[in-house]
């Protein structure tokens, strides 16, 4: 925000908006005309246009800028151009202005510009998206600092009713009917969650074409009846007009007003700072980031590491959570490069360390006990589990009354020590050479176990990789048997054919760069990662195991007594032992810190099920008659059933609403039930309703909730849809209440 008030948000127009505004600047007009209706010039347009990988990782390309484009096209009309035509069909000696564009369209956009040079949009935000509280010192929920989705629609919708003369919606009724459409529209677009798209069609639906005036052709008399063909054409510049007011004046609007991020808690839930407010609010925690985590680089220094290094520089991004930010690398944004004198986009960094952690997946399956007790996913939890009742069985302990103890290592990727680690990798990477092979897996989503295709059934890809010895090369036809045998019978795999070989003088390099010299752009300057590891990186996780396994085997080894069970999901631990003494000396072992490999444990997180103080804090007991949580699931004290933490998700009152994506397709009950059906799967874990482990009242009781969680999501997904478009809607949203009340009376 400039000192004048004005905000200067980058349209990508600007330029043609700002230009002179006098009547006699034509060319300006012209080329703002250029920038809304690519498609009547034959420009690069999102309608009829193809997009290059090479130029965006997006499914449209940016329009922001088409400067370049544009000389290109007026160079080769030139080039081609063999009688001369007038000035006042060739302005700005460009291609012809098609003929319904002359006349009212060319008034219009001059009036735009004015209205756009007058407009104060700052005066708006303030008035629309005031800042009632002081974001500095805070230290509760930050999200509540954020400017409501109602406020932010409320500014957009002004801000486009002050630039946007009405009679580019039409004259009279019309154009009060097209307004009001567009306008929920626009608000719609601002509460959709993450993930959700909203499609031009739906944009579309309600305009009335027949009384816009600007749209009709030169000499039509506006009480004609329209043809098919005239009626085709006015939607179709009409879906210009309205694509460029989404995409490139609402979206630039937003990004240049907000800071527009999901938060740690609130999942898919979108939320809207204020620039000036993100920046007070993250301003503390990117100086904490930047004194203890980061050390500035000088711009020689830079020059030189950027010279010579392969994984490019990663960025940083801070994410709300209850308390403060948490920082997250970004890895997965490919940035522009120079590649035979063309600008390309590259690979991104996370897609560069594919082959080093396919590496390091074949050296975790090849040597398991170095990564001690280390869990890789939730579903982990049951054989182990398993596996020490049964011990305790055998060895008499069956009836024994069982000890919790559940710590969290705070910021464990940011205190990882960097050269202890590359020490451990050098350990771990145990052959001289190694073969990485690419294959695809495809599967068709939302099909039925009888084999007929589901409704809204379509193909879902994932392009993996796999590594092995060179002596002892991956065969392609074991995946694929491997991967049917793992439940995946109905997919179809696609060889890559070729395999590359990766050399363990390489892998290391590339780890030790990312490792050692992550460099990190923050603003204009850059920053070198003196402690810990990129989170956000797909090796993040796979390192911190093997460095939390070598803490096991030196710090605690006492855990190791045949009777206790210590289970470690990422930097969650938890240890149950029938000895008390066993679980208390783990507790104070951890609570007092490990600096050689950067531990220091969250006290007000710990939990134990029996009476412990600890330098004079007490940790917090679970009550004997609950049961333990740990990882979003629960464990019985006293048989080790396992069922769902209801208590933290009673905690999150809006888990089910936050946690649903909703798609606004033309077939919303085709994809309504299969995104129902695919949460229903996602609930079935076989260590909830396994009836040889866990007792018949929790079996009962977990598939109760199960149901219930669902009922709730499809629930809130038909209300999110838009009812009042068909009148199917309202009665899917009856039947899907009712289906919610049958299985909480179940």
């Amino acid at each position: 925000m400039s000192a004048k008030g004005k905000i200067c948000f980058g349209l990508g127009h600007t330029h043609a908006l700002n230009r002179g505004t006098d009547s006699t600047d034509l060319a300006g007009t012209i080329h703002l005309m250029k920038y809304i209706f690519p498609k009547q010039f034959r420009l690069h347009n999102v309608f009829t246009s193809d997009t290059d990988p090479k130029d965006t990782a997006q499914p449209f390309k940016d329009y922001a800028l088409r400067e370049k484009e544009i000389a290109q096209a007026n160079y080769d009309w030139k080039q081609k151009r063999k009688q001369p035509i007038s000035r006042e069909d060739v302005p700005n000696d460009g291609p012809p202005v098609p003929k319904r564009l002359r006349g009212p369209m060319v008034s219009l956009l001059h009036r735009l510009r004015k209205r756009h040079a007058r407009c104060s949009y700052y005066a708006l935000l303030q008035h629309y998206c005031a800042v009632r509280q002081n974001p500095k010192g805070m230290t509760d929920d930050s999200t509540r600092f954020a400017s409501s989705p109602t406020q932010v629609s409320a500014f957009c919708r002004s801000a486009l009713s002050n630039v946007f003369p009405n009679d580019f919606w039409g004259s009279e009724r019309a154009g009060t009917h097209n307004q009001g459409v567009i306008s929920r529209c626009v608000d719609n677009f601002i509460h959709i969650r993450r993930y959700e798209t909203m499609s031009m069609h739906e944009v579309m639906q309600g305009i009335k074409l027949s009384d816009v005036p600007w749209l009709a052709p030169p000499g039509v008399d506006s009480a004609q009846n329209l043809s098919s063909t005239d009626f085709a054409k006015r939607k179709e510049v009409m879906a210009e007009l309205l694509y460029y007011v989404f995409d490139s004046f609402l979206i630039s609007l937003l990004r240049s007003c907000f800071y527009i991020t999901e938060s740690h808690v609130h999942r898919n839930q979108l939320f809207y700072f204020r620039h000036d407010v993100w920046q007070t609010m993250t301003a503390p925690s990117l100086n904490l980031l930047k004194a203890t985590m980061m050390e500035e680089c000088s711009a020689a220094s830079v020059r030189k590491m950027l010279a010579k290094r392969a994984l490019g520089v990663s960025h940083v991004r801070l994410l709300p959570k209850e308390r403060g930010m948490r920082p997250i690398i970004n890895l997965r944004r490919r940035v522009q490069r120079l590649q035979h004198g063309e600008v390309v986009l590259g690979r991104s960094i996370n897609s560069l360390l594919t082959p080093a952690f396919s590496v390091l997946n074949y050296e975790k399956a090849a040597h398991g006990e170095l990564l001690a007790s280390a869990l890789f996913s939730v579903d982990d939890i049951f054989p182990r589990l398993q596996a020490f009742r049964d011990s305790l069985d055998q060895h008499g302990h069956g009836r024994s009354p069982l000890f919790f103890g559940k710590i969290d290592v705070q910021a464990c990727f940011d205190t990882i020590p960097q050269q202890r680690l590359m020490s451990l990798v050098k350990v771990i990477l145990g052959t001289e050479r190694y073969n990485v092979m690419r294959y695809a897996r495809g599967k068709l989503l939302g099909r039925h176990n009888d084999g007929n295709d589901a409704f809204g059934a379509k193909p879902s890809w994932r392009f993996l990789t796999k590594a092995s010895r060179q002596a002892d090369p991956a065969r392609y036809m074991q995946e694929a048997e491997a991967d049917g045998a793992a439940g995946r019978s109905r997919s179809i795999f696609v060889d890559g054919v070729v395999q590359r070989v990766a050399e363990r003088r390489a892998v290391l390099n590339l780890l030790e760069e990312h490792i050692e010299a992550n460099l990190i752009k923050i603003g204009k300057r850059f920053y070198r990662q003196k402690k810990g590891i990129p989170q956000g990186s797909i090796v993040s996780s796979l390192l911190c195991s093997y460095i939390y396994g070598e803490l096991e085997r030196t710090i605690l080894g006492f855990l190791d007594d045949g009777k206790t069970l210590l289970l470690r999901l990422i930097d969650d631990f938890l240890v149950i032992s029938p000895r008390r003494e066993v679980v208390e000396r783990f507790m104070r072992t951890m609570h007092k810190g490990v600096p050689e490999f950067g531990v220091t444990v969250k006290a007000e997180k710990s939990r134990v099920n029996f009476d412990l103080t600890i330098d004079e804090t007490p940790i917090a007991r679970v009550p004997e008659v609950s049961d333990f949580p740990y990882c979003g699931n629960a464990i019985n004290t006293r048989t080790l059933d396992l069922s769902k933490d209801m208590d933290r998700r009673r905690g999150r009152s809006n888990n089910a609403v936050d946690s649903v994506t909703v798609e606004y397709s033309r077939l919303p009950g085709q994809t309504f039930y299969r995104k129902s059906l695919n949460a229903l799967k996602l609930q079935m874990h076989t260590m909830l309703l396994s009836t040889s482990y866990n007792g018949f009242e929790t079996v009962l009781s977990n598939l109760y909730h199960c149901f219930m969680e669902v009922a709730l999501k499809s629930y809130h997904y038909v209300r999110s849809l838009p009812a009042n478009k068909q009148p199917g809607h309202r009665l899917l949203i009856s039947k899907s209440m009712s289906t919610a009340s049958r299985v909480v009376e179940a």
